[in-house]
């Protein structure tokens, strides 16, 4: 197996940070929507699903400050999650370190427990691209892509729900 029992654990932490990573991409997302609606009618932000029901008419008093605090609230929003993504990247990068090295531990002991006929008959500088060259470009090629491929298709999920939950009838003619 090329991943260990606690290989796929922390496989299994790095999808569940995707996961939340794509949930927060959704919820950046649809926060501009009352920030949008608020900019174009400052009147109809009530008619947004979510803001009418949880928050009432002049709940924050003047035009500037309602659009001062639904700035900033975004703001802050998208410099959290960014922060949470960055924390999601390093954690991917180092998880796919370990496991590389890990790899080329495994093949390397293999490679020393081998019989010393098996060491005759190769050349050592084929050994040692094993070692080297093909570690990288499985991780590299194989896992990397998978885990970029699961981290774009979430967020695409991500976004396509805030499209259908704020507007389905043009998310589906559209989509």
């Amino acid at each position: 197996a090329l991943l260990d029992r606690s290989g796929r654990r922390v496989l299994l932490m790095l999808v569940i940070l995707i996961l939340v990573g794509s949930f927060l991409e959704a919820i950046s997302l649809g926060s501009l929507l009352p920030l949008i609606k608020y900019i174009v009618a400052p009147g109809d932000i009530h008619s947004l699903p979510l803001v009418g029901k949880y928050f009432p008419e002049n709940w924050l008093g003047s035009d500037s400050r309602t659009m001062i605090i639904l700035g900033g609230g975004i703001f802050t929003l998208f410099f959290l999650k960014n922060i949470f993504l960055i924390a999601v990247l390093s954690f991917r990068a180092h998880f796919i370190s370990f496991t590389q090295a890990a790899l080329a531990t495994k093949m390397l002991k293999g490679y020393l427990a081998s019989p010393y006929t098996f060491h005759i008959s190769r050349n050592s500088a084929e050994i040692i691209r094993n070692l080297n060259n093909n570690v990288n470009m499985v991780f590299s090629s194989i896992i990397f892509s998978y885990i970029e491929i699961l981290i774009e298709l979430t967020a695409v999920i991500a976004v396509f729900s805030v499209l259908l939950f704020t507007n389905p009838l043009i998310t589906i003619s559209a989509g």
